[in-house]
């Protein structure tokens, strides 16, 4: 499939396989090509923003380095400090959602563009028009800014808190992402509101952890009095609570449904939700396989 982009971006269809994957643990952005050395300026930011989101690109299997270029695109427009394109990438968050690389690495091509481009993420965090899933990300991208831009901690938190005083009426597993975002920050500060959610019960626990694991996270506690749950039991309740919308242990709840009349056989040891991932991808296992069969001792489904 032809793909029609002018000099220089349609050098980056032959460039093949990106270095430095976004969840390795030697990641470095030292090993990036330099874009700029291929000719690139901030003249050709609409073009790398569209081929960022070029759904036919995206999806065209007919030659293996053709499926690098828009990440490329990417890493180009964080080196050109393309806060212009900010608004259009998120606007097309459904064009690259199910690209793991992309998902992973824009927050750090964010950063790269600078405040102004803080602001629009800020901004779309608000906005609860825009998907969960969206707006979950953006919570890790603002913390992987203020790893970059430590001036904008405070505005960071203020932002996140505020959207968490509307736990009552957020989705539970964003309440959650939330929370691990101020825990990402150390915003012990907010610990107070943190605790208002737990109290409700209005948060997924098996991604932030139960209470013990939050105070640990934040600093006011040591180590736990209390064995550690099986956050991946915990978590195939929480979804089959959202997909059924009550608890596995109300009376509404049809024990015969296939999806909860189950045995699950334990393959692997239990994980630490802040331990590195058994996938092996170098992200922690709360950010990563947490809810998936087979990892971090979840295992096989024996109906």
């Amino acid at each position: 499939m032809a793909h029609n982009y002018p000099e220089p971006v349609n050098k980056l269809f032959s460039i093949g396989e990106c270095q430095s994957p976004p969840w390795g643990a030697d990641r470095n952005k030292k090993d990036w090509l330099n874009y700029l050395d291929l000719g690139f300026g901030t003249e050709h930011i609409p073009d790398l923003t569209r081929l960022a989101i070029d759904e036919n690109v995206l999806m065209d299997e007919s030659n293996e380095s053709v499926g690098w270029a828009p990440i490329h695109a990417w890493r180009a427009l964080g080196q050109l400090k393309a806060e212009s394109s900010v608004s259009t990438l998120l606007n097309h968050y459904h064009t690259w959602k199910e690209n793991d690389w992309t998902v992973n690495e824009a927050g750090e091509v964010f950063a790269m563009m600078g405040p102004a481009a803080f602001k629009v993420l800020e901004q779309y965090l608000k906005d609860d028009n825009n998907s969960t899933n969206l707006r979950i990300h953006i919570t890790e991208y603002m913390v992987k800014f203020i790893k970059q831009h430590d001036g904008f901690r405070d505005q960071c938190i203020s932002g996140l808190s505020d959207l968490l005083t509307k736990f009552q009426e957020n989705n539970k597993e964003m309440n959650a992402f939330l929370i691990t975002a101020l825990m990402d920050l150390d915003a012990v500060e907010k610990i107070d509101l943190v605790k208002q959610v737990y109290d409700a019960d209005q948060l997924f626990q098996s991604i932030p952890g139960d209470w013990e694991d939050a105070e640990i996270a934040f600093g006011v506690r040591e180590k736990r009095i209390t064995p550690r749950p099986d956050y991946y039991q915990i978590s195939q309740q929480e979804i089959l609570m959202e997909k059924h919308g009550t608890h596995p242990l109300d009376d509404s709840f049809d024990p015969s449904d296939d999806d909860v009349n189950t045995t699950y056989v334990r393959p692997f040891p239990k994980v630490g939700r802040n331990e590195p991932c058994p996938c092996g991808s170098g992200k922690k296992f709360k950010k990563c396989c947490i809810g998936i069969d087979g990892y971090g001792g979840g295992g096989v489904t024996i109906h």
